[in-house]
């Protein structure tokens, strides 16, 4: 593969957070709705809004801001040998541009590499000696440089500045050593997969209503499957994040929203938002319980406790759950209908998390907004999009979403 030369000539500084040498392209291809959710002009603009929503972990903004310089580099490049006067624009990827770049990562060339340097000296000037690779990449590398774009490009798509995220287009071979073009019928699979509608909905509500309610630890299990249930449905959360929730993680803010104070894997905390009608859900458990009903944020009590109430129950044992449950609504299901059977049988805790994210959509909830809540909102970011004009009013929305299970027994 021959050299691609560098965009600006050795000696300069290229900094996504200061400035770039060169053009970089306006956004180049308008959305089909002309949906716009971010203030940006140009694809650097649109990208730096994406970063900032990270600057609450050092280590991954580091790497997100080095995979888009390389990127935004590598297409002032292109831009330039294609003699078009401005750099390569994010929506004029095709096929054929990805497949070259991840080509390219693997030997980018000399001029693109440096002994690892820091980007910013001491008296606060850009250093000239910084460049986007110390090294060509492994195909490990690759593939998460691929990932972290990919996602990038999800929130540029949900933003309405990309109408199209063409990294999904590629995938590992089998052998895990090259990226090949995913099939059409792998695209279709993977953007398509079902969800449960109303009928669906209803076989899970006979199913709850089934379980025996006669004795103090049979009426405990129909609570706790029926919370569970509707925590999922509402909070798009996974089995993992209930295991790692006390009672007061639920607070209360300044303007009396709830929200709930995830724990993630590395130890920080994030705030996910309570629409309101789950709140009727978490004070009827929490009735159950014999607390209060409104949470009063001094709890210390695991909110999904074991049978003997002593401590938080395991993430197999959710699962086991919800696919008992099920699977009990698969076999109460009409004969005829085969499909919803079939659908109730597989995968038990993916169809719940995609039937919360389609109940959203189909409520009006934004792709943008969605995608904010299930990467969970920072506590500065929460007050900064509550008060912006179109992110108040998804909230409001938001505040309104309704995944209640019908026809359930009191």
């Amino acid at each position: 593969m021959n050299e691609i030369p560098l965009p600006f000539p050795k000696g300069t500084p290229f900094i996504i957070s200061t400035h770039v040498v060169g053009s970089i392209s306006p956004r180049f291809v308008e959305q089909p709705d002309g949906q716009l959710t971010i203030d940006a002009n140009t694809d650097l603009e649109a990208i730096q809004q994406y970063l900032s929503l990270h600057t609450d972990s050092a280590s991954t903004l580091r790497r997100y801001i080095l995979e888009a310089e390389r990127l935004l580099i590598w297409l002032q490049a292109q831009g330039i040998a294609q003699g078009i006067g401005r750099s390569l624009a994010l929506n004029e990827l095709s096929f054929k541009n990805i497949d070259s770049y991840l080509l390219f990562l693997q030997s980018p060339g000399d001029d693109w590499c440096a002994p690892r340097a820091k980007k910013i000296l001491t008296n606060k000037i850009t250093n000239p000696a910084w460049r986007p690779f110390v090294h060509g990449l492994t195909k490990e590398s690759i593939a998460h440089s691929r990932l972290i774009l990919k996602i990038m490009f999800d929130w540029l798509c949900a933003a309405g500045w990309l109408n199209r995220n063409i990294f999904i287009l590629f995938r590992w071979d089998n052998n895990h050593t090259n990226f090949v073009a995913v099939k059409a019928e792998d695209v279709v699979h993977k953007t398509k997969q079902p969800v449960l509608d109303e009928q669906g909905l209803d076989a899970i509500a006979k199913a709850l209503n089934l379980r025996p309610r006669r004795t103090s630890n049979q009426i405990n299990m129909y609570e706790r499957s029926r919370f569970i249930i509707h925590t999922l449905l509402y909070l798009t959360l996974k089995p993992s994040d209930l295991t790692k929730l006390n009672h007061d993680d639920f607070y209360y803010d300044q303007n009396n929203r709830l929200w709930l104070n995830l724990h993630d894997q590395s130890g920080k905390n994030r705030s996910v938002a309570i629409p309101d009608k789950f709140k009727d859900v978490l004070s009827r458990y929490r009735k159950h319980l014999n607390l209060p009903l409104i949470p009063t944020g001094v709890e210390k009590i695991p909110l999904i406790r074991s049978a003997n109430n002593s401590k938080s129950i395991a993430t197999r044992q959710i699962h086991a759950l919800i696919s008992r449950i099920l699977l009990l609504a698969a076999d109460n299901v009409d004969e005829s209908n085969t499909g919803l059977a079939d659908l109730l049988r597989s995968s038990p805790v993916r169809l719940i998390r995609r039937t919360s994210i389609y109940l959203q959509k189909q409520q009006g909830i934004t792709r943008q907004f969605r995608a904010l809540q299930a990467r969970r909102f920072s506590d500065e970011q929460n007050p900064h999009l509550i008060e912006e004009g179109e992110m108040s009013e998804q909230f409001r929305m938001y505040h309104k979403f309704d995944a209640s299970l019908r026809g359930l027994f009191d």
